[in-house]
């Protein structure tokens, strides 16, 4: 008998360690050369290599709400640029997906992660860890947060971090890698003054050893890591007028003088994003306008934009590729609009991939990028497929908006052809 559930959004789009403990007495100020942004929440760029992407897919809550609380079971899929098609990252036949002995199937706890190193040939999976827990009332250690190692065929796994019961790592911050370590931020209560504080950490792909880089306020976001000297965050605070309304400010800390210098104070009004070295604001300047103001953090240098005629106030920037971004927008109808912008010259592409669904027009949009080809989403569709629970009871599921990717050659996105090729999904049944 097959059990049946409904799921909306399945797909997040990534032994022996050490203990990393609180503060530790070896603080470095300076870092290597050259450390790359891996992403963060729900980044695929963080789990991109040269010819595919991972990414998690969830297992239904349904599935195992008997369970201990806060752990997650999921599987690790993987998309092939080469062969056009997506699989678990398992290639042993007939496995069930289900347990310990499948090279896809990861448990966490809270929330999971997935991202490579710089060089592109490691996958990690980080266990966010139960939120603000304090020494030793977790229940079981598979609560403590955790960043697990492994080959890229998930093969070879080993333990490269666990916190302490008393830490956690946040969902909204990033990762980054130079060739010969992890930065990542940790969050730690103080087990006397119940005080939590945020530690950018390094972690040595070699030893694991972690050490503390530098404390940050526990309201900033790590955003960024320009430079060997240099850091870019953004910080929340209440604005002061009693509404209950926050602020984000955005600064650079400059690692030897801890010196923070101010890049971005917008109005409560603005919509910010950073796209590569770029600090990018919107704001509504008159009835049917939005302003755009991409700002380089390292050179000052600043691009601005009106975009005229949109009717509604829900609009964002997007998909940020090759000098390029997408400005989106809904119509009143529901329908979805927009246009590419390239940056350096102000040209609008306005064939924008599209397609029809539940009525409306929706736009497709890059996923992630590799060398010639762009993996995008070209379609929504309803999409079935068989999970076995832990006792291998096969368990049906549904996404009703299930993406369908497909591959394009980067010329073709950009001059508006829709000459694509579709990946073919072999996870799903139906």
């Amino acid at each position: 008998m097959v059990r049946k559930g409904i799921i909306l959004f399945l797909v997040a789009i990534l032994f022996s360690g050490c203990l990393h403990e609180n503060p530790s007495d070896k603080t470095v100020y300076g870092l290597e050369d050259q450390i790359v942004y891996l992403g963060g929440l729900n980044s695929s760029v963080s789990s991109v290599t040269e010819n595919g992407m991972y990414e998690i897919r969830y297992w239904p809550l349904s599935m195992y709400e008997n369970e201990a609380p806060g752990i997650v079971y999921a599987n690790i899929l993987y998309t092939d640029i080469t062969t056009r098609q997506k699989v678990y990252l398992c290639n042993v036949p007939g496995c069930t997906h289900n347990n310990e002995s499948c090279t896809s199937y990861i448990t966490c706890s809270r929330f999971c992660r997935l991202f490579t190193n710089k060089k592109k040939d490691k996958l990690y999976v980080l266990s966010g860890g139960v939120l603000g827990a304090i020494g030793g009332e977790l229940s079981t250690e598979n609560d403590y947060g955790q960043i697990w190692e492994m080959d890229l065929d998930g093969s070879n796994r080993r333990l490269l971090i666990k916190l302490g019961a008393n830490q956690y790592f946040h969902p909204d911050d990033y990762f980054f890698s130079s060739n010969d370590a992890l930065y990542i931020t940790i969050c730690t209560t103080d087990k006397t003054t119940s005080e939590t504080y945020k530690e950018l950490v390094r972690i040595d792909l070699d030893n694991r050893e972690s050490t503390t880089v530098i404390r940050l306020e526990i309201n900033d976001v790590l955003l960024r890591i320009p430079d060997k000297n240099t850091l870019v965050v953004s910080s929340f605070s209440e604005y002061g007028d009693n509404s209950g309304s926050y602020k984000t400010t955005y600064h650079s800390i400059d690692l030897q003088t801890q010196k923070r210098t101010l890049l971005l104070n917008p109005l409560i009004s603005e919509e910010v994003e950073i796209y590569d070295d770029y600090l990018v604001s919107l704001r509504k300047t008159a009835q049917k306008s939005v302003e755009m103001i991409a700002k380089n953090y390292l050179t000052n240098e600043e691009y601005n934009f009106t975009f005229f005629d949109i009717p509604t106030s829900s609009y964002r920037v997007g998909c940020w590729y090759d000098n390029h971004f997408l400005f989106r927008y809904k119509e009143e109808t529901g329908d979805d609009c927009g246009f590419y912008v390239n940056l350096k010259t102000g040209e609008k592409v306005t064939d924008v991939i599209s397609y029809s669904y539940a009525g409306h027009n929706k736009l497709g949009s890059i996923i992630c990028a590799f060398k010639d080809v762009y993996l995008i989403t070209a379609l929504q569709e309803e999409q079935t497929w068989i999970i076995n629970d832990k006792e291998g009871i096969p368990y049906e599921i549904k996404d009703e908006k299930g993406n369908k990717m497909a591959v394009i050659k980067k010329e073709d996105f950009w001059k508006g052809v829709s000459s694509y090729e579709w990946i073919e999904d072999k996870t799903i049944y139906s």
